[in-house]
């Protein structure tokens, strides 16, 4: 028989982990469907004098890029028309989600910055460069 003692601290405890597993469930179906880019910032510098080319290669991005993540774990993107598939999965708490492309193997982490039904914020760093990936969920794209 357990001692009431340890009762009150166990049963929190359980609590505790069940809701931080559903909290990473759900945050796993907020990410669920087709997914638009509307804005796109880095800290990497513009060579002067392409200002103009970068922004259309940006606008052009924007208009023909696309991630959808699916119940079964794999995920399709599309930038600047060019497809490409892969697997995804979320971290325990819900904050990193980690994109691993079927061609190249290679996993690229992105931490969420923020995820609701309509919007998903993506941070993702590679070397010196923070890229910042400001998503709409699909019926919501402009």
């Amino acid at each position: 028989f357990p001692s009431h003692d340890i009762a009150g601290p166990l049963a929190l405890a359980v609590f505790i982990m069940i809701s931080l597993a559903s909290c990473t469930e759900s945050r796993e179906k907020l990410i669920l469907g087709k997914w638009k880019i509307e804005d796109f910032k880095s800290n990497q510098q513009i060579p002067e004098g392409m200002e103009q080319v970068y922004n259309q290669m940006m606008e052009q991005m924007k208009n023909n890029s696309s991630f959808e993540f699916k119940a079964d774990k794999t995920v399709t993107s599309t930038m600047s028309g060019i497809t490409s598939s892969g697997t995804w999965s979320m971290d325990k708490e819900g904050k990193v989600v980690t994109i691993t492309d079927n061609n190249t193997k290679k996993p690229s982490d992105a931490k969420i910055m923020e995820l609701t039904k309509e919007k998903m914020v993506l941070e993702i760093t590679e070397a010196e460069n923070v890229m910042t990936l400001t998503l709409a969920h699909g019926e919501q794209a402009h």
